[in-house]
């Protein structure tokens, strides 16, 4: 008998080609149940590679082994003429029949899903502008749909089609006025602002762009403003084959817009209704924009909103010029009063904002605009947003996260609510609601700008360095100013000082009166050594340049002026406090921790670093004054907190090392307060917290002699680097130049650099 005949009368055949069609049944629907419950594509990779495997398996057992009566048997020990392999051959092709009708009733299934749509694809407006040649979108064939849920949509930024290159901020608006409204749907998933508009003149296949952003429907158009008269064109589109479900043209008045915009998101929401079978019938009860009373204080707002989305001193100040307007215009529209409020709490005088404003000044500037936003439209998600960041301005955590939790409810992709929910919860020491914001932000909105500054510098730094520069180098392609300050704190983070100064001068170059990078930039300059060059940055840096560069009286006095002017400014009476502490001022030190505190209701202190190093000190100084069942309990609640935080990245970030070498000094356990300081120092060297009171009990101890031997040896090394950067390769001659005095005085790199 040939070898043919042998693998036939053993049923290798049948066994092969039932193993081969029951894989790729099996396949199908692992492919189906791993995509809906979320599997990780190595649970797909490592199921086909074991069928896989199995198949050689099953070929040769069917050779070697033979189903009888009595069981199964070794093909050898079966008597030839009791054999039964052409009744088991038999039961294998009812088999094998079986399954091919499983495939074939797959196949039908699969072959009426795909035909749902029925219309043409169509070349998209914006697609045609983008390009000089005329395209179509990819066939259902071709097309890659995007592994997403069936009620998710983008809203790329409309083409301005205006002669006017400076009307790109109206068209802009529109769209994100569009994507505001439809992210009212319940059922409705909508990529958030900052993504979607990062494919803004960008060539690549709606399809592509639709994947990346992981929905299945992209709204796109174009805009034509000449005079008062309006054209606007909007198509929907699906993603994964390029069909259109709706598209329109309207030409209209400029007064007419509101109504435009909300003809666009009723029709939208009438083809997704239908479409995707969301909440509410075709028609009604579509959510619709705030109106403005004319088209002027229209345009000022989203030119002013446009600006806030840039962060920075200088586009928050012009923002305001622009909402101001608005308001004149219109003092009854309800957005421009929030975004004014929004504009003003940004520009306080704080380490984390971008101004000078004092507490009180933001609150006599912004309270009235959310009042009136509150009588006007107490529904409007800008209005919770305005009232958070007040609330933050105020330290009011408690009130603050509430806000953003309304203004989420409202808008869900609402990305400067989640990122002042992750702010708050920082200083309320909620450190997994924190970086459960901050990682939903990213998630919503990759691209966001604020979000991936916060993003870096707290997160990334801390689990991957490596991606945090990546990603500061893509945020440096869209915004010079956070994408450099971005990449300052990755340089500092490991600890080159000299390259993060290069990085923060080149931010301080794109915003010269932004207070949040000049208090990188301050600090750099003032570790170095450099304090005659820290302290000309601005005006509102001398007190952070006299601490850097452990002038700590100097910076008592200079803060002190500063509190009498803003007494209600917490985060300044406990930075005041610590500067007289540090000066070794005791009495004053304490009294205004008691202020402080009080206000605090003696809930442990947070500041916008996540430090709670003034907990520590201020125990100190309550022990000292013999007050010590109150200094045990402060410590031991900030211990609480610090453990609250083991889980997330505040555990291993450099302030929480910090923090816990402080409450071990405290406690007197001096060898884990060691290890802690270094850890502290490995991702944030300063030599300021070594002359700190606390410390002194460690002063005499041998390896933290030797700790502060090497951490000043990196800060004389980095200070020549320092000196060479500016002084030999300044990267902004244009924008700042170090003093002669800097230079002249310099010491040789080669003497320290390379020792």
């Amino acid at each position: 008998m040939s070898l043919f005949e042998e693998l036939r009368r053993r049923n290798v055949f049948r066994v092969a080609v039932a193993y081969v069609v029951t894989a790729w049944l099996l396949m199908q629907f692992a492919d189906l149940v791993l995509d809906n419950i979320g599997a990780p594509a190595w649970v797909m990779q490592t199921t086909l590679l074991l069928l896989a495997i199995g198949f050689p398996v099953a070929v040769l057992l069917a050779w070697a082994f033979e189903i009888t009566p009595e069981g199964i048997k070794r093909e050898r020990d079966v008597d030839r003429s009791q054999s039964i392999t052409y009744s088991t051959g038999r039961k294998l092709d009812f088999t094998i029949i079986a399954l091919l009708l499983g495939v074939a009733v797959y196949f039908i299934w699969e072959a009426r899903f795909a035909d749902q749509v029925t219309e043409q694809p169509v070349e998209t407006a914006a697609s045609s502008v983008k390009s000089n040649s005329s395209t179509t979108s990819s066939s259902s064939e071709s097309a890659q749909p995007p592994v997403v849920d069936d009620t998710s949509i983008a809203v790329l930024p409309f083409v301005n089609l205006s002669s006017d290159p400076e009307q790109e901020f109206f068209s802009d608006g529109i769209s994100e006025e569009l994507l505001n409204v439809l992210a009212q749907f319940p059922d409705l998933r909508v990529a958030a602002r900052t993504s979607s508009f990062q494919f803004k003149g960008d060539n690549r296949d709606i399809s592509e762009i639709a994947k990346l952003l992981k929905v299945n429907h992209v709204l796109e158009g174009s805009v034509r403003k000449s005079g008062t008269r309006l054209r606007i064109t909007a198509q929907l589109i699906e993603a994964d084959n390029g069909y259109h479900l709706w598209s329109e043209t309207y030409d209209r008045e400029l007064e007419d817009i509101f109504a435009i915009q909300d003809d666009i998101s009723a029709a939208i929401g009438d083809a997704l209704v239908a479409q995707l079978e969301l909440n509410g019938a075709p028609g009604q009860s579509a959510p619709s924009v705030s109106e403005a009373a004319n088209p002027a204080a229209y345009e000022a707002y989203l030119h002013g909103r446009h600006l806030i989305n840039q962060r920075g001193n200088r586009a928050i100040t012009e923002a305001v010029h622009h909402l101001e307007r608005a308001l004149r215009l219109d003092p009854n529209y309800a957005p421009a009063h929030a975004q004014l409020a929004i504009a003003y709490s940004l520009l306080s005088d704080s380490a984390s904002s971008y101004g000078d404003l004092t507490t009180i000044e933001v609150n006599a500037k912004a309270q009235p605009h959310i009042d009136r936003a509150m009588e006007l439209n107490p529904n409007l998600p800008e209005l919770w947003g305005a009232k958070a960041q007040l609330a933050g301005v105020n330290e009011d955590g408690e009130n603050a996260l509430l806000f953003t939790e309304r203004a989420l409810e409202l808008n869900p992709v609402y990305v400067d609510a989640l990122n002042w929910r992750f702010n708050t919860a920082n200083s309320l020491g909620m450190f997994s609601i924190s970086e459960e914001s901050i990682r939903k932000l990213i998630e919503v909105d990759p691209y966001s700008i604020v979000g991936r500054l916060n993003y870096i510098s707290n997160i990334l730094v801390i689990e991957d360095i490596d991606a945090a520069e990546r990603m500061a180098n893509e945020v440096v392609e869209v915004n010079k100013w956070a994408g450099y300050i971005a990449k300052s704190f990755v340089e500092q983070t490991k600890n080159n000082m000299a390259s993060a100064t290069k990085w923060a001068l080149l931010a301080y170059a794109e915003d010269p009166l932004d207070r949040f990078s000049n208090e990188a930039l301050v600090y750099l300059l003032g570790t170095a050594g450099l304090f005659d060059e820290a302290v000309r940055i601005s005006a509102n840096s001398k007190v952070a340049a006299h601490y850097a560069a452990a002038k700590f009286l100097e910076a008592a006095i200079l803060s002190e002026t500063a509190l009498q002017s803003d007494p209600d400014d917490l985060e300044l009476q406990l930075d005041t406090a610590l500067y007289f502490y540090a000066a070794k001022r005791p009495e004053r030190a304490k009294e205004l921790y008691e202020i402080a505190f009080a206000a605090l209701e003696d809930k442990p202190a947070i500041n916008s670093a996540q430090s709670m190093s003034a907990n520590l000190f201020f125990a100190q100084l309550l022990k000292s004054a013999g007050e010590v069942e109150r200094a045990n309990r402060l410590v031991d609640n900030t211990a609480a907190l610090l453990e609250s935080a083991k889980g997330t990245v505040a555990e291993h970030g450099s302030n929480g090392y910090l923090d816990r070498a402080l409450v071990s000094i405290f406690r007197g356990e001096e060898e884990e307060a060691i290890h802690l300081f270094k850890k502290s120092l490995e991702t944030y060297v300063n030599l300021v917290s070594f002359e700190l009171p606390i410390i002194d009990g460690l002063r005499g101890n041998p390896e933290f002699q030797t700790l502060q031997a090497q951490t000043k040896l990196v800060v004389e090394q980095q200070r020549a680097l320092t000196i060479d950067l500016i002084c030999n390769d300044n990267p902004i001659p244009d924008a700042w130049l170090p003093l002669p005095s800097t230079c002249q005085s310099s010491v040789a790199i080669n003497d320290v650099a390379g020792s």
